[in-house]
């Protein structure tokens, strides 16, 4: 029996992903544990592998298509002995590709043509009722007949597609000419022939004396830049914020970092660097587990009560913001904390994280200070319950004792969900991270 390869969930984020490459190629052998095909998740790339023997069929979903559904059919391994063609006639296969077959039009029942169904000679995939389109395989084309000759053929890549949708393009109807494989028209296509169009109508309206409106630049949208936005408004629009600033005065943390990194490059002969973000990271673990209250989300109808101190850490990429998850801090020395830290900043630039680096987590850090952001006020990755929002240390004025005096200091914000941890909760948070930070030798008692 032939075996559907579908687009995997591979994060609890991932509505859909980027076929970026695929490492089989149609006619390959496949036993179990190959790697066939590489996809982009909305956090990383991730490798697809085989769970079976056969022979790889047919590739439904070429490199770098975007845009494709959990669940979608990408392939389709076949049976040692078994064709194409048996697959598709004994129906084993939902999506295969075939030849183009001649428009049907049953007459339809009532408006939402609930009675309507294919004819015999239609195939499944080949549904047409009425005054609709016909169309083929999802992703692979896209025809329309109104008005044309029904065999017309516009092959079309998904994110093409779905920018000209955007701009309100009917591929059909605009003689676009497409740059790819037999014709078929791409992103590159669509974006050139938009800024063509807004090209000329600037012209136009300078002609008419109006003034010449530079065209906009069309960007699509990444898997992952789609999940930050879908996850970041769910979190405004259904989680009650609240925030709570402090400033920390950080001389003294500053004095016992750079001592470490001095007997840590003495012992190793490496130069083996604490950062303040890894002093933070460590400071919130040990304060998490004196306030194990804070260590909770929010499930709609319970809450989660977490048993370890586990803290996600906001890293800025090219795609925009993943954030892998540092386990059981409180257990950890700082020395461990800066390494771990830096192999995961290494692979999330490299798209390398696995779903277990992106699970779990307590806490967000969100470290800004090295951008010289004075404060932020940060929103809740869900489906966690706050984030900590740090700015960067700067010499101001603070008083110490009588006296005015000049002091590095640094401001952080802690973000809440005020379904679940209360001000006093929060604030008790923040007094355990003040006696961390500005008595960092609490740290090692």
């Amino acid at each position: 029996m032939s075996i559907e390869i579908l687009m995997p969930a591979l994060s609890p984020t991932m509505t859909e992903g980027t076929l970026v490459k695929w490492r089989k190629k149609e006619g390959d052998d496949i036993k179990p544990g190959d790697l066939i095909a590489d996809v982009e998740t909305d956090k990383a790339i991730m490798e697809i592998e085989a769970a079976d023997y056969g022979v790889l069929g047919k590739i439904l979903v070429n490199d770098g298509t975007t845009g494709v559904k959990v669940g979608e059919l990408l392939a389709v391994i076949l049976e040692e002995g078994e064709s194409l063609d048996k697959a598709v006639t004994q129906g084993k296969v939902a999506n295969l590709p075939h030849a183009p077959l001649k428009e049907t039009r049953p007459n339809c029942c009532n408006e939402n043509h609930s009675q309507c169904s294919a004819s015999p000679e239609m195939s499944r995939d080949y549904v047409a009722c009425c005054n609709s389109a016909t169309r083929m395989v999802p992703g692979i084309l896209d025809q329309r007949t109104s008005g044309k000759d029904p065999n017309t053929r516009i092959f079309a890549s998904p994110l093409a597609r779905a920018i000209a949708t955007q701009n309100n393009l009917d591929i059909l109807f605009s003689n676009i000419s497409g740059s790819g494989p037999n014709g078929r028209i791409m992103k590159d296509d669509i974006l050139k022939f938009v800024n063509t169009k807004n090209t000329q109508g600037s012209n136009f309206n300078a002609d008419k004396g109006n003034e010449n409106k530079r065209p906009e630049e069309i960007l699509p949208i990444s898997p992952m830049r789609r999940v930050i936005a879908e996850r970041l408004t769910y979190s405004k629009q259904t989680a009650p914020h609240f925030y709570l600033t402090t400033e920390y005065d950080v001389d003294d943390l500053l004095v016992l970092r750079a001592k470490l990194n001095e007997v840590a490059k003495i012992e190793s002969k490496q130069d083996v660097k604490i950062s303040i973000t890894d002093v933070i990271i460590k400071a919130i673990g040990l304060s998490l587990e004196k306030v194990p209250a804070m260590k909770v989300s929010w499930k709609n109808d319970h809450i989660v009560q977490y048993s370890h101190s586990d803290i996600a850490i906001a890293i800025n990429i090219e795609a925009g913001l993943v954030t892998p998850v540092i386990q059981d801090i409180a257990k950890k020395t700082l020395f461990e904390i800066s390494q771990e830290l830096k192999i995961l900043v290494q692979r999330a630039k490299n798209k390398q994280l696995n779903q277990k680096e992106l699970q779990g987590g307590s806490l967000t850090l969100s470290n800004l200070g090295m951008f010289d952001v004075d404060n932020c006020y940060s929103i809740i990755n869900p489906p966690q319950s706050t984030i900590l929002a740090v700015g960067s240390v700067k010499k101001r004025p603070i008083v110490k004792g009588d006296c005015v005096v000049a002091a590095n200091t640094m401001f952080v914000t802690l973000s809440c969900d005020h379904r679940v941890i209360d001000g006093a909760v929060a604030a008790q948070f923040l007094h355990f991270m003040r006696q961390y930070l500005e008595v960092p030798a609490l740290l090692f008692v």
